[in-house]
């Protein structure tokens, strides 16, 4: 009789929200990230607590910020105002680097990418992160989030990095009554909004939603630009005097 319960109620909520989705044309969801550190890594051999903690408080610094209306969307970290006297201050751009939001992204409705931008080769240009890489598994499993019903969906994420092919476990939970496609970074495509996403040990979470907001600013990507593949950008960078110059230091 509970689980029956649980059911209608979570179904009351849907439908409430799938009304107020017809209702908006453009949108801001402000994220937070964290990095969930199993017990078991904390007793490994070489675990480093005052790292973690200070990755920990860089991330919690970070504020995502995921603009949109119906046909396209820009997604941009921005910094918390903190106490620059602080030591752990130090930790914010490795925690942004670390995640990977240096830059912004950018993605319009039936792309094929998602591109990131990027001035690592010493000018403008972007990455563009295929959305055919993502295949989603959608799952039954649902909860509650913010006051919105939440699906959850699965998702081994393709990349290739700067040392081959590489794959990531992704996490997520949508609202279908936020009737967009879009989420963090360039985690895109499930029938809503994603307001929770896991990736890998980082924790996105969508604290905060507002609606019809008057001359919202959604950054498009620009025109001029060149866009690399992943497998492109890594070859160039790599080839670059920059890149070899670091590598040549780090090898010290």
């Amino acid at each position: 009789m509970a689980y029956m319960k649980n059911i209608v109620a979570l179904v009351f909520l849907l439908m409430v929200n799938l009304g107020l989705a017809q209702n908006f044309t453009n949108g801001q969801a402000i994220y937070s990230v964290q990095m969930v550190v199993p017990d078991s890594v904390k007793t490994m051999k070489g675990y480093d607590k005052s790292m973690v903690e200070g990755m920990s408080y860089g991330m919690s610094q970070l504020e995502l910020a995921l603009n949109f209306d119906m046909t396209k969307s820009s997604f941009v970290c921005a910094e918390k105002v903190q106490n620059e006297g602080s030591d752990l201050s130090l930790f914010i751009m490795p925690a942004k680097i670390t995640i990977d939001v240096t830059n912004p992204y950018f993605y319009r409705v039936n792309d094929s990418t998602v591109n990131k931008e990027t001035s690592a080769l010493g000018e403008l240009s972007y990455v563009g992160l295929s959305v055919k890489n993502l295949q989603w598994v959608l799952t039954k499993e649902s909860k509650v989030i913010n006051g919105y019903p939440c699906f959850k969906a699965t998702a081994t994420y393709s990349f290739i990095s700067h040392k081959g092919n590489a794959t990531k476990n992704i996490v997520a939970w949508y609202a279908p009554g936020i009737a967009v496609h879009y989420g963090p970074k360039n985690y895109v495509g499930l029938p809503g909004l994603i307001v929770e996403l896991a990736e890998g040990p980082f924790l996105y979470q969508m604290k905060s939603i507002t609606f019809n907001i008057p001359d919202l600013k959604i950054l498009e990507k620009s025109p001029e630009a060149t866009i690399f593949t992943q497998k492109e950008f890594n070859e160039k960078l790599a080839n670059s005097s920059s890149y070899q110059e670091m590598s040549k230091h780090l090898k010290k």
